[in-house]
């Protein structure tokens, strides 16, 4: 079932709240149905809503969300509260009258709502977004450029990070770029059962610190080992043998180009949707193309962690 349900419970109620004489509170519930990818209602069966109420008062109404929400995040102004948010279900009235119902176990039939994501396009995705900013559990970004021709060299502080396939005679620059905690079952982290809609890689071209900014493509592997922006060189992280398929993995998920300033989006779905099922996830590498791939001796450069990349990924 490609789906999740997006439902609203919306309630008033009144009360004195802050010399406020009339409160109305809405209850967002949210289930996970992502895993059944394919799944179709059984022909003649129902999907019912069941809920308990410990608590009878005023009565509410159901409403089916056409917005996405966090419950991690969520407030009442950025869902935000208002009729553009929800539409209305065909919820019947059911065997105990409307929401929310009498005290114990109530159930209202929505089959009409799942059925309808089944047979069209799926609700509103998660989209989250991973960037550098400081965060306890999705781990920020950590960046650096790694140099042959320099292979002591620390860039993890530097703002602009370069690849070159001829940084100088026989020599190479190399980026690399980790998002290293986003997955997990902490606030915004990307759940081990996740289904991805899509994910994208972000990335910016700025000539303010470098009018040579702009130049050659890199190709954009996975990186295959463990690394820490502020101690990684390129003595390091490839040694003697320098730079192969004991570093990244192959093949080269797109070509990433740096022809002109600004953003540039590259697909990383399959990327993050391994990571979600087990394999490892230490980053990406920019290895400077070769000459008939579009690369040449024009180095290019993007902006670090600290001006950041950012991974947009969009969830079903």
């Amino acid at each position: 079932m490609r789906a999740t349900l997006f439902l609203a419970l919306v309630a008033s109620a009144t009360g004195v709240i802050s010399g406020v004489t009339t409160d109305t509170s809405a209850l967002l519930i949210k289930f996970d149905l992502r895993s059944y990818v394919g799944a179709t209602l059984v022909p003649g069966k129902s999907a019912w809503l069941n809920y308990f109420v410990s608590d009878a008062g005023n009565n509410a109404s159901l409403r089916e969300l056409v917005v996405p929400w966090s419950e991690s995040t969520v407030t009442w102004n950025n869902l935000p509260f208002a009729s553009a948010s929800w539409r209305p279900t065909n919820v019947p009235s059911g065997t105990t009258g409307t929401f929310p119902g009498v005290l114990g176990w109530n159930r209202f039939d929505v089959t009409s709502s799942v059925a309808a994501w089944l047979a069209a396009a799926p609700p509103p995705a998660f989209s989250y977004v991973f960037n550098g900013e400081n965060s306890s559990y999705t781990g920020g970004c950590q960046s650096t450029w790694i140099r042959s021709d320099n292979p002591d060299y620390i860039g993890a502080q530097d703002t602009g990070l370069w690849w070159d396939g001829s940084s100088s005679t026989g020599h190479y620059d190399s980026v690399l770029v980790q998002f290293p905690d986003i997955i997990g079952s902490g606030p915004n982290q990307l759940r081990p059962h996740e289904y991805i809609q899509r994910a994208t890689l972000r990335y910016n071209v700025d000539e303010t610190f470098s009018a040579n900014a702009p130049g050659a493509s890199a190709q954009l592997h996975e990186i295959s080992k463990e690394w820490s922006a502020n101690s990684t060189t390129f003595r390091t992280f490839a040694g003697a043998q320098g730079l192969n398929e004991a570093e990244y993995r192959t093949p080269a998920i797109t070509t990433a180009l740096a022809n002109r300033t600004g953003w540039f989006e590259i697909d990383v779905t399959a990327s993050v949707q391994s990571w979600v099922n087990g394999v490892g996830n230490n980053g990406w590498i920019w290895m400077p193309s070769p000459q008939y791939l579009g690369g040449s001796g024009d180095g290019s450069s993007m902006r670090a962690c600290n001006a950041p990349p950012n991974v947009r990924v969009n969830l079903v």
